[in-house]
């Protein structure tokens, strides 16, 4: 059994600096987003255009200008003398070996680069499961940023991380990552260099930025008791830490890691390359190591930070207080770190929140922005789902979160009197009939929704509930979210199993194939009279010996964001709530025409109301008045 597991791969072909700058100014930067095979044709034409892929590429050009086959030597010749898009699709639908065409060996290499982009937030792209070439990639404020230098190159790998919102995994095993390589790579070398080493082997350095799970000290220190004679020339005296049979190919692993670490680690100025015998070694740099400064903390997508849930609300202000200490900005003032509309206690919850963590230090009302290793790392595009979101964090666009009262337009009594028979049933012990009785009013009285009814009414694989399909205008765009209902009558909600609901809600979203594109779920818990009481503000406080019913639904809420990677809500109703909440929605929709809801119409719905997601992704709510 290995000792070490690796966890993820580095995007190891995206190794030349200068390629990686040609690629980003061939962007056109007024664009919103490219789809992949765009990007790679783009980058295919421009290298032949100006003379740059015999320079990044000299295999490729030499063995398309001697190729066996006179044809593809011809097509290349022609790209060559006229580069058009026709003559560049031509090129790459030929065989370049006896196996793949030059679009697949091409593929490599931009495959890539646009991986690391993404990575990076500079070209994000959002959304699982979808083929490579449907995905858009979004032209980001943070490449608009990197090409007129606001933000330097170091800055965009040290916020460099696992996990982000733009890699794809199969396992959800896999998104318990949070590291962030650049930063991994250099403490390590930092510390060896601190006990005397001069020359340090990149494939310890390589192995224990790929084999790290966090970037907390005690596991670093772990992994730095394990690589103990960092300057060995021969790395098979650490065979012993890994599975034997596979050694030759970690090795091999660690060498591809290398090829994208050291450029840019060299790049710094913190890492010096120097050889010895006829291997390079990872040395000292013309900067001082020692006066490296880094966010000492860092945010993750779906992740809490003290009392803190990274929501777009949130993430926001730490972004405003991150970017004003990297310029140096000592002073902001309280307008310019939060919306307009946030109340006077989320305000002060914040505040206290980012003093405890030492963001910021209030004194006589006024906020001092610490330095820049007190702040928290975090990229407005690669910590949530959409570019939306990113684009609010980023502060460049409005994301208006309504925080007015629920108000119906008109009490409706039939309305009332229909749902009233509902609560004998949610105040019971029969499920079954609950979640039949809710299905059949919610069909009859909202129309604006594509209904289902799973649950006990399901065969086969357990499935949630109740699936609503809802139509939304979401700022410009036309989006589709999928509202997913779990009924729990009278005390079930105590025995609430957080992993058999996950399992349910992956399936029922995997059984609705021809449901369309997803672009968010929101879980709605609807329980009789037993909710537990929360803190009003869902602070995520872990407890080691058992889960809270906030800490369960943060977990589903966690486990669909990264499984579906879209915005993922959930929030869990009383009968008294959901009776309410209802009422409104009925109030707003019921003469509506438009198939598509929208924050004018219905202004608490989905995540641009604060009652369902504000500082947090998860709401609890027993009572949700409704005003006239």
């Amino acid at each position: 059994m290995s000792e070490l597991i690796q966890k993820y791969h580095l995007p190891h072909n995206s190794i030349r600096i200068d390629e990686f700058n040609f690629m980003l100014n061939c962007i056109d930067l007024t664009k919103e987003s490219y789809f992949y095979e765009e990007l790679r044709l783009l980058f295919l034409l421009e290298e032949i255009k100006a003379g740059k892929l015999k320079i990044f590429h000299s295999t490729y050009h030499n063995n398309l200008r001697n190729h066996i086959n006179p044809e593809v030597s011809k097509a290349y010749d022609d790209c060559l003398c006229n580069p058009t898009k026709e003559n560049a699709i031509a090129l790459l639908n030929l065989k370049y070996s006896s196996k793949k065409t030059f679009k697949q060996v091409f593929n490599e290499t931009v495959r890539d680069y646009t991986e690391f982009f993404a990575f990076l937030g500079l070209l994000p792209t959002y959304y699982k499961s979808q083929a490579g070439g449907d995905k858009k990639h979004f032209v980001s404020q943070r490449l608009k940023d990197y090409m007129s230098q606001k933000i330097s190159l170091e800055q965009l790998i040290f916020d460099f991380k696992y996990r982000n919102s733009s890699k794809d995994y199969d396992s959800l095993e896999m998104y318990s990552i949070t590291v962030r390589p650049y930063i991994i790579a250099l403490k390590a070398i930092k510390h060896y260099l601190s006990l005397g080493y001069e020359l340090i082997n990149p494939r310890v350095i390589s192995a224990i930025v790929l084999y790290s799970k966090s970037e907390s000290e005690e596991k670093l220190q772990e992994l730095f008791s394990l690589f103990i004679k960092p300057d060995i020339s021969d790395f098979t005296c650490y065979s012993n830490l890994f599975e034997s049979e596979k050694f030759d190919s970690i090795c091999k692993e660690l060498d591809r890691a290398t090829l994208q670490l050291k450029p840019y680690l060299k790049e710094t100025g913190y890492v010096g390359v120097q050889k010895s015998g006829n291997k390079n070694y990872y040395s000292k740099g013309e900067k001082d190591i020692n006066e490296l400064k880094f966010a000492k903390k860092v945010a993750f997508c779906n992740y809490h930070i003290n009392g803190l849930t990274i929501t777009p609300i949130v993430g926001k202000i730490l972004y405003t207080l991150y970017f004003a200490s990297y310029n140096n900005i000592k002073q902001i003032d309280e307008s310019n770190l939060f919306d307009k509309n946030i109340t006077h206690d989320d305000k002060m919850y914040i505040l206290k929140e980012l003093e405890n963590m030492g963001c910021i230090k209030r004194e006589k009302g006024i906020i001092y922005v610490s330095s820049i290793e007190n702040q928290v790392s975090i990229n407005p595009y690669t910590e949530f789902f959409d570019i939306e979101e990113s684009n609010y964090v980023s502060n460049i666009s409005e994301l208006k979160f309504n925080d007015s009262p629920i108000s119906v337009v008109k009490e409706n009594k039939m309305i009332d009197d229909e749902f009233e028979k509902l609560r004998p049933l949610a105040l019971g012990s029969n499920g079954p009939a609950y979640e039949k009785a809710l299905y059949e009013f919610i069909n009859k009285y909202f129309h604006i929704f594509s209904i289902k009814w799973y649950g006990a009414n399901s065969t086969g694989k357990r499935l949630s509930d109740i699936l609503l399909k809802a139509k939304i205008r979401d700022g410009s765009k036309n989006k589709q979210i999928a509202i997913i209902v779990e009924c729990k009558a009278g005390n079930a909600v105590r025995a609430f199993d957080e992993r058999k609901e996950t399992d349910d809600i992956i399936n029922t979203l995997q059984k609705e194939k021809n449901f369309g594109q997803i672009d968010g779920v929101w879980y709605w818990v609807v329980n009789g009279n037993s909710l537990p009481k929360i803190d009003e503000h869902g602070g995520y406080r872990g407890n080691e010996l058992s889960k809270s019913f906030i800490e369960k639904l943060s977990t589903i809420q966690f486990e669909i964001s990264e499984a579906r990677r879209i915005p993922t809500i959930v929030t869990a109703f009383s009968f008294d709530a959901i009776k309410n909440y209802l009422k409104y929605l009925y109030s707003k929709t019921e003469n509506i025409r438009s198939e598509e809801l929208n924050k004018i119409d219905v202004p608490h719905f989905w995540r641009w109301s604060k009652k369902f997601m504000n500082l947090q992704y998860v709401m609890v709510y027993k009572d949700l008045g409704l005003m006239e």
